[in-house]
């Protein structure tokens, strides 16, 4: 039929976000007090998605007994609800069935009845044009499988600093930061089977987090001659953090409801396990520190410090204490010689610190767990890491801070190299193995060795500065490159970082981070690729080595004019080089709905540069049907998919205004402005179809993945401030 076509377009509108804030501080020369209340209301590019925001903040410091003692305190409020968030991925997500819908059928239809009655079961289906489980109506995902997340978070401090003499200082400080989490997302009967029972499927999952921070600070800070001068500290400090403690309704297309539709405990069938209570763990930490500086003529600085940490998920091992230090020097060589005229300051700094991490929560002991309502017990199969140790991170840094002409122009240039060092690596155990004792698959083991260098430059600059107008400009540089020095006992071990159906992201010794895997095309000597003597294009057995997702380097150009009342800035961002992934390309033309695969079709053909293995002839052009069947879909050849990173766009603009407020004869107000900002603007280079930036999560398992995300928005604003 002739059916409307821009049905895609029309799943998408514009978004809306609204900040308001009110802020009221005051005070004398004893006590002063600030309070602020600030509002966000946004609506999302698809349907009904919303999210609200209010915060809440109050703080005072108060000065007692003769100015010795100040008291300060702060307590922030917040309430954050968001509904309708949109997953990435197949499932779940209304994207699949809205790009895959097919061309030749009514989509009003669907979206406007995107439920029907069923007689038959006396409640109201899902109306979709087929099973399948990547895809569902996306209206019925919107209106019968809704999220919700609603956040309740306090944050309370409490800082003691009494100046013990003039060049002695001990500060005590408390916090306390609490969080209530409610996550739902209700699964209507009729929904899509791989995920929700007949009946439909309950996702549910509540929980609080807690935190605890106290640290005692005792400072010191004189000159100790006319040369030298101290500062030194040492402390100790207290956390304890409780993730995670709620309870969770596990979905499933096995969990499901007793009588359709009805949300709630007793209606949950007991087949499996679909209530539990669930934990992250308590973990506590002890640590005393101590740092000095010591400094000469204000010229040479010598850093120093430790830190020694007492953590309880190294407990039973032995190696619950551990001490990292660090060590710095510093060297302001405009202090120490006569410089041209031209150096305005000239500083050189080099430094070495250690950071220890200590393993996760229930790694040295882990228990059994009862996995089903009549008790059953699942065995732990997982060895007691009783010698476990703490990773170790060792960072180097070298750099350099340079200004001339009066600080009209400055470059800063750092080096870093990190190790890190005992990674808690997964090994398996072989039955043969006298340490699996008869019952242990797996061990933890401490080994490994990765390997991050790179520089980090800014370049700063004044090119015009007068009277009326000044123009300021900033250029920063960063490049990194990672190694996998040390994979652990196994040389040949492979760690797969993330994947979907068709790449993979793998940690290979003598690889680096995020080197990306896909099925690559059979090719010959003259980099030809292979059909069989049926004319099927060969693709090898195993995913290779095509790349890797990191840029080779990023480039960020910022530029600041000021003229009279007027102020504007715009921001340049560049990403070069790397690689993507793009499952929902692949997807799209196995499917055969992509646009390419319709210039195809009416091309009648598709070219390549092909050779038949067995015989030699020539291959130049195949059938379109065919050769995206092959290449696309869920498996298909990844390198077809995969994408140069490399991008510039305009991150930000912005135009500003402050208001004459002498002219407005309002004595109440002291300052205003007004200001345009837009972010995200355009891409002035781009060679993926997609936003090379955008990732399916914020875990290091999502990077470069293009798995059905939504696409990237630009974002235009107006801030009005007025201050009274």
């Amino acid at each position: 039929g002739n059916y409307a076509d821009n049905y895609v377009d029309d799943f998408f509108s514009t978004g809306a976000n609204w900040i308001n804030s009110l802020s009221i501080s005051g005070g004398n020369d004893r006590t002063t007090a600030y309070f602020s209340y600030s509002n966000t209301t946004a609506t999302g590019i698809t349907p009904d998605n919303t999210y609200s925001r209010n915060n809440v903040s109050f703080k005072q410091s108060t000065k007692l007994l003769d100015d010795k003692l100040t008291v300060s305190s702060n307590i922030i409020l917040s309430i954050e609800n968001s509904e309708n968030r949109l997953p990435s991925g197949y499932y779940l997500n209304p994207l699949t069935g809205l790009y895959f819908f097919p061309r030749n059928r009514n989509f009003e239809d669907t979206r406007v009845n995107f439920q029907i009655f069923d007689e038959s079961r006396n409640l109201m289906a899902q109306n979709w044009f087929v099973n399948d489980h990547h895809q569902s109506n996306p209206y019925w995902i919107i209106n019968r499988q809704p999220r919700e997340q609603n956040n309740r978070r306090v944050i309370a401090n409490l800082t003691l600093n009494y100046q013990l003499m003039d060049a002695l200082n001990l500060q005590v400080r408390g916090n306390y930061d609490y969080a209530n989490v409610t996550r739902e997302q209700r699964h209507a009967a009729t929904s899509n089977p791989t995920n929700v029972n007949i009946n439909g499927t309950w996702d549910y999952h509540k929980y609080e987090d807690r935190l605890i921070y106290t640290d005692a600070i005792l400072t010191y800070d004189s000159d100790l001659s006319e040369d030298f001068s101290l500062t030194a500290l040492v402390g100790g400090s207290y956390t304890e953090t409780d993730y995670g403690d709620g309870v969770r309704v596990t979905p499933s297309s096995g969990n499901g409801l007793i009588y359709p539709n009805e949300f709630n405990f007793q209606n949950l069938a007991l087949t499996q396990t679909p209530v539990q209570s669930v934990t992250n763990g308590v973990i506590k930490k002890q640590g005393l520190f101590a740092n000095a500086t010591l400094g000469y003529k204000e010229m040479l600085f010598l850093d120093l410090g430790g830190r020694n940490d007492w953590a309880s998920t190294l407990a039973l091992t032995g190696n619950d204490s551990y001490f990292y230090p660090s060590v710095g020097l510093t060297a302001i060589v405009s202090e120490m010689f006569d410089m041209p005229e031209a150096i305005s300051f000239a500083k050189f700094r080099v430094s070495q610190t250690q950071v220890a991490n200590e393993v996760p929560f229930n790694r040295i002991n882990p228990q059994n767990n009862i996995s089903d309502p009549v008790g059953s017990l699942t065995r732990n199969t997982t060895k007691p890491f009783t010698d476990a140790k703490p990773e170790i991170i060792t960072s180097t840094e070298i750099g350099a801070d340079w200004r001339f002409f009066g600080n009209r122009l400055g470059i800063d240039f750092t080096y870093y190299h990190i190790k890190s060092e005992d990674q808690f690596i997964t090994v398996p155990l072989d039955a043969s193995d006298p340490e699996s004792e008869g019952r242990y698959t797996q061990k933890f083991i401490n080994a490994g060795e990765i390997v991050n260098k790179g520089i980090e430059m800014s370049l700063t600059g004044t090119p015009v500065r007068n009277e009326n107008f000044e123009w300021n400009t900033t250029f920063n540089f960063t490049r990194n490159r990672s190694e996998i020095v040390d994979i652990g006992p196994d040389d040949e071990r492979i760690i797969n970082l993330g994947s979907s159906e068709g790449y993979s992201s793998r940690l290979v010794e003598g690889g680096r981070f995020n080197d990306l895997y896909v099925l690559k095309f059979r090719r010959d000597d003259q980099g030809r690729i292979l059909f069989d003597d049926n004319g099927n294009p060969l693709r090898t057995q195993e995913r290779e080595l095509i790349g890797n997702l990191d840029p080779d380097f990023t480039l960020g150009w910022n530029n600041t004019f000021s003229y009279g009342r007027w102020n504007a800035s715009v921001l340049i961002n560049g990403v070069f080089g790397g690689d993507v992934f793009s499952q929902t390309e692949s997807m799209l033309d196995g499917a055969g709905v992509s646009q390419r695969t319709a210039d195809a079709r009416d091309a009648g053909s598709v070219a390549v540069n092909g050779v038949v293995e067995s015989s030699g002839a020539a291959v130049t052009s195949v059938d379109p049907e065919a050769w995206f069947r092959f290449i696309g879909d869920r498996n298909g050849v990844g390198e077809a998919y995969v994408y140069d990173r490399t991008n510039i766009r305009v991150a930000q603009l912005s135009l500003g205004y402050n208001i004459d407020v002498a002219k407005l004869n309002m004595p109440f107000i002291q300052s205003a402005s007004i200001s345009f900002i837009g972010n995200n603007l355009f891409f002035l280079k781009k060679d993926a179809p997609f936003d090379p930036e955008l990732a399916m999560s914020t875990n290091r398992n999502s990077v470069g993945l293009d798995n059905f995300n939504l696409p990237s928005t630009r974002n235009y604003g107006l801030n009005l401030k007025v201050t009274f």
